[in-house]
């Protein structure tokens, strides 16, 4: 499998030309023959490492080897600056600091957002409605900008086509004193075991209308639309796996038939479960996670005391994923 989850042209029985996921959502034999490949490759990496990151603007063709092995396996790397100030390591605070990382793996064209600076960085950390910070109020109404439990999810769920997040970053400027845990599932994992629990319930969450997400009408929301969609479906620019999902119960209304219920429920259930596809990593500082958009959640934390000792992360969204070679 190339990276980025971008399936290799690959011969198969009768000589038939598997390429890209739309294919495989309809065809046992190219299901198979990818499936095989997906779960070849995780055998050989089944957790991934940590990439050691020396400079993060001038990455070594080394470390890129790394992290694209790791994207090729996983959907996603993790990276570790190490200790600031050991080895003229730079300070996870560095806002320059993620864009400049992601570039180098084409991620160059960041998706603005309410809670974003000019160049797409949103910094989630626990805010109260009182601070005195411009948008505390509105951005507090939101469980990523507090220290609760944050549900499983893939970014922008709620996005419609013309905005859709292919692959986010979140780098780690300050820990918690205990707990914000990230969980993490890669959305190919996802569909290869619901497939293999009943093609059935895979096929009722490529429906058209599997949910619907109701609009944010509250006037210090979003402003986002209605919007009906799959769980899972075809990327056209690059033919591969595009996954919405969200366990977040009161922002989607799951299409009401037999089908999509027992399929969400096996879902939920994978979810709460010790399954080894999913990844466990509580960030330090100088570490981050960059990914093709897989789901994710967060166990609530506890905050060290003081105004400025807060766990912060440093977030970007984009709309491409990340490049394979």
């Amino acid at each position: 499998m190339h990276a980025g989850g971008t399936l290799p042209r690959m011969a198969g029985a009768r000589g038939k030309v598997r390429e890209s996921f739309a294919q495989i959502l309809v065809d046992d034999e190219a299901f198979a023959g990818w499936r095989a490949d997906k779960l070849a490759c995780r055998e050989n990496a089944p957790t991934p490492p940590a990439v050691p990151v020396k400079d993060p603007f001038h990455l070594t063709r080394r470390e890129l080897s790394g992290m694209r092995d790791c994207v090729r396996h996983h959907n996603l790397f993790i990276y570790d600056l190490g200790r600031p100030g050991d080895d003229g390591r730079e300070d996870p605070d560095n806002d320059a600091l993620l864009p400049a990382l992601c570039s180098q793996l084409g991620l160059t064209d960041p998706l603005p957002n309410p809670t974003a600076d000019h160049r797409g960085i949103s910094r989630i950390e626990a805010v109260r409605q009182d601070h005195p910070q411009a948008g505390a109020k509105e951005r507090a109404r939101y469980i990523p900008y507090t220290r609760k439990r944050l549900n499983w999810h893939t970014d922008g769920y709620y996005n419609p086509a013309e905005s859709r997040i292919h692959a986010f970053a979140l780098h780690c400027v300050r820990s918690a004193l205990s707990g914000g845990e990230n969980r993490l599932l890669d959305p190919e994992m996802l569909y290869i075991l619901l497939r293999d629990h009943s093609p059935r319930l895979a096929r009722a969450l490529c429906h058209p209308e599997a949910f619907l997400i109701p609009a944010d009408d509250d006037a210090s929301g979003s402003g986002r639309r209605e919007f009906r969609g799959p769980v899972f479906s075809i990327d056209e620019e690059t033919g591969t796996l595009y996954t919405r999902f969200t366990r977040r119960r009161h922002n989607i209304v799951w299409r009401k038939d037999a089908d999509t219920r027992e399929a969400v429920e096996f879902i939920a259930s994978l979810l709460d479960s010790p399954h080894p596809a999913i990844l466990r990593w509580t960030l330090g500082p100088g570490q981050g996670i960059v990914c093709n958009n897989v789901l994710h959640c967060r166990t609530a934390f506890e905050d060290r005391p003081g105004k400025e000792n807060g766990r912060l992360l440093h977030r970007l969204r984009f709309r491409q994923r990340i490049t394979p070679h």
